[in-house]
């Protein structure tokens, strides 16, 4: 049966097409890993946003994060009458396993970007590619080179937007430290005995000292809005550069 090809299948084969008609045009090799690398850190970040939302799974957050906890009772002789447990969250271990995925997490989106830009650069052929490429370095070069460029009226519209200054800020604040996930709430069921999860709070501003939680930002509710813009975002930049390279009608592209 036939399968839906996605926006970066067409592209690929877009610039495969080109390319047999010119294999001097561009560093085809090196697109290819860079194209290959978009796509890995697509999978990547997929993979620890559904880490994080396996943290709010209770069978394993039973597993993972409650220790069972003895407790005797003892009489005024001393001797041991009665016992019970208590099951209390383990939030040491519950707050480096949300920064281990909240790290992963945006580092593979920021790096979806950046060997997208490695992408482009190839295309346009604007920068040489042992240079330090970044998205932004691209949109600046597609800026005096190429302001009529589809791709680059998208982006550049998009990194104005909350969601990118999202990205930016939580990413930079990982970078040099992980002490995002640690104000956990909790409560505790008195009568079972069992500390029970209640919020994993995040800071406003993760760049700022001291944190402040005054929009109430909640780890999973938090993560799910963010990444609803990822995937259709990287769709949208394929279309884009597919645009491009339409206009351009070989390789590199000039528009």
């Amino acid at each position: 049966m036939p399968t839906n090809k996605t926006a970066s299948d067409v592209f690929k084969e877009k610039v495969e097409e080109h390319y047999r008609r010119n294999k001097r045009s561009i560093r085809k090799n090196d697109f290819d890993i860079f194209h290959f690398s978009a796509q890995q850190k697509l999978w990547q970040s997929d993979y620890y946003f559904q880490r994080i939302m396996d943290i709010y799974n209770s069978e394993r957050f039973e597993t993972e994060f409650i220790n069972p906890i003895n407790v005797q009772t003892i009489d005024h002789g001393g001797v041991a009458e009665s016992s019970t447990t208590k099951y209390e969250i383990d939030k040491v271990k519950l707050a480096r396993y949300c920064n281990l995925y909240i790290d992963g997490y945006f580092s593979s989106v920021s790096s979806i970007f950046d060997s997208l830009a490695h992408e482009v650069n190839i295309l346009f052929k604007l920068l040489k590619i042992d240079q330090d490429i970044y998205i932004g370095t691209i949109l600046n070069e597609l800026k005096q080179k190429h302001p009529k460029s589809e791709f680059y009226k998208f982006l550049v519209k998009q990194r104005s937007k909350r969601w990118w200054r999202i990205m930016d800020n939580f990413r930079n604040a990982l970078i040099h430290e992980s002490i995002v996930a640690t104000n956990i709430e909790t409560t505790t069921n008195v009568p079972v005995g069992r500390e029970e999860l209640k919020k994993i709070a995040l800071p406003d501003n993760p760049k700022r000292r001291p944190f402040t939680y005054k929009k109430d930002c909640e780890l999973r509710s938090f993560v799910e809005n963010f990444h609803k813009n990822i995937p259709p975002v990287l769709e949208q930049c394929y279309k884009k550069i597919t645009k491009d390279l339409r206009k351009s009608g070989k390789l590199p592209i000039k528009v």
